[in-house]
């Protein structure tokens, strides 16, 4: 791993997104509480994260609040929740109203959401009824939060009717993206978050898919510099359709690429298959249905089926489930 030079917010890169920053930069993380005073003040801080998270960064994320708010009348509370889909539910939302009400939380509190998809998804829904509506702060820990789900507003959570069918569009106040944080992403979890990376230069930004193709080795090995370049590109794919079509009018559906088969694959192999996982299948099906139809050429398919299969991600569904 190629390491950058101290690190400083000075030297990350801000995307504006709508009435937000996304904030993208490496080993940013114990400077990001002075950051977050700055630019997001609140009466109270409730830092929502999860049992994986907090077991690496927790001492580290609380000695850097500490710090920084021992010198500002204010303070923050801390709680921790199981980690995965799980906990996307409604129980698991009322305990986290509980404890911001029993702590005195406020209209002008704010919610971190320091984690993966699950956290950010929960703690923004619980920020968007909390009081009817306070501020929240995005704090993506994984590649799938940092290029999709932490930016663009979607909150929610599970029913056993199906995956977010209860939420709100909620727009946090910052999205703090430490690509330094991926460096403790189990590989599984890297590549799962590649599937929407791909996905982002595939249907938008033919730039960053070659890049995808031409740097292999070095994302695989999380090269600092390529892996700032790729997060960047993916981010402002997903800012500048957020931007044009915020509440999907039309454009976003676009973003869905994948989507549609993938989470038919998703709901049958819960449990077993992560979601880009899914999505990369999804997308290569989709793809073979345009090409099928005359208005894609065979040449685009492959290149798609060459990165998807260069990031370990599946191209096909499995047997068990074309048998059963």
């Amino acid at each position: 791993v190629v390491i950058p030079s101290i690190p400083t917010m000075e030297k990350a890169s801000v995307v504006p997104c709508t009435s937000y920053d996304v904030v993208v930069g490496y080993g940013f993380l114990d400077l990001m509480p002075e950051d977050l005073v700055k630019y997001v003040p609140a009466s109270k801080y409730a830092i929502v994260t999860d049992e994986n998270v907090d077991r690496i960064y927790g001492k580290q994320l609380k000695a850097a609040f500490d710090k920084v708010l021992s010198d500002v009348p204010t303070e923050y509370i801390y709680r921790v929740i199981p980690p995965g889909e799980a906990s996307k539910a409604r129980h698991v939302k009322e305990g986290l109203e509980d404890w911001m009400l029993h702590a005195g939380c406020d209209r002008q509190s704010c919610v971190v959401a320091i984690g993966g998809g699950v956290v950010g998804d929960l703690a923004g829904f619980v920020a968007a009824t909390f009081m009817r509506g306070i501020q929240f702060v995005q704090v993506p820990t994984t590649l799938l939060a940092m290029v999709d789900s932490s930016i663009g507003g979607k909150t929610g959570l599970d029913t056993p009717a199906g995956k977010n069918l209860v939420g709100a569009f909620h727009r946090p106040k910052r999205v703090y993206a430490d690509t330094k944080l991926l460096l403790t992403l189990p590989d599984r979890e890297y590549y799962n978050g590649m599937a929407e990376v791909i996905k982002a230069g595939a249907i938008y930004d033919a730039d960053l898919f070659q890049l995808l193709e031409l740097e292999s080795e070095k994302m695989h090995a999380k090269d600092a510099e390529v892996l700032m370049d790729v997060i960047l590109r993916a981010v402002r794919v997903k800012v500048e359709v957020v931007i044009k079509d915020e509440k999907e009018g039309g454009l976003r559906a676009i973003l869905n690429f994948g989507h549609s088969v993938g989470h038919g694959i998703e709901a049958l192999l819960t449990g077993r298959w992560l979601h880009g996982e899914c999505v990369a299948v999804g997308m290569i099906k989709e793809t073979e249905v345009s090409r099928a139809r005359g208005r894609l050429s065979p040449d685009a398919l492959n290149r798609l089926l060459s990165c998807c299969q260069t990031y370990n991600l599946p191209v096909a569904i499995p047997e068990s489930l074309v048998t059963a």
